[in-house]
């Protein structure tokens, strides 16, 4: 907050030189995504309608109120645009990175998956064999009691 204090107060000294050159107050659009990208949006909103004030008071000071209106106008949009498409921005890489934190996750847990899926086919098998020794093994030892009984 410092920052964009020390910038703004720069900037408005800028403007408000002889011979009251408008242009320095582009300065603030600058300061106004920086606002949206050091701080939180509602912040960020006070910051820009505070380089909106200091700006009006520069306008209306070098060039009049009459001359100075659709500057303040054309100003105070751009402003308000350059920080709204800042905080969109931030948002959409906040969203980005949720995406990916949830991607990682899924594929944590794909393969977690894959491995159970692996281990219960190991299982599967390992059970098959079982059963198949249980039957072959009474089937030996029927054939052998049959051989003993009939011997």
């Amino acid at each position: 907050m410092l920052y964009l204090g020390c910038q703004t107060l720069f900037s408005f000294s800028l403007a408000l030189q002889p011979p009251f050159l408008d242009y320095f107050l582009l300065l603030f659009v600058i300061l106004s995504a920086q606002a949206m990208f050091l701080l939180r949006a509602r912040c960020g909103l006070y910051w820009i309608g505070a380089f909106t004030t200091v700006s009006a008071i520069a306008l209306f000071y070098g060039q009049g109120w009459p001359n100075g209106v659709p500057f303040l106008l054309m100003y105070a949009a751009a402003y308000f645009f350059v920080g709204s498409y800042a905080s969109v921005t931030i948002q959409a890489e906040t969203g980005r990175q949720e995406s990916q934190r949830l991607l990682d996750e899924l594929q944590v847990a794909h393969r977690q998956l894959q491995q159970y899926a692996e281990q219960v086919k190991t299982l599967t098998v390992i059970e098959e064999r079982q059963r198949l020794a249980r039957d072959l093994h009474d089937s030996v030892t029927h054939t052998l009691f049959s051989i003993n009984l009939t011997a």
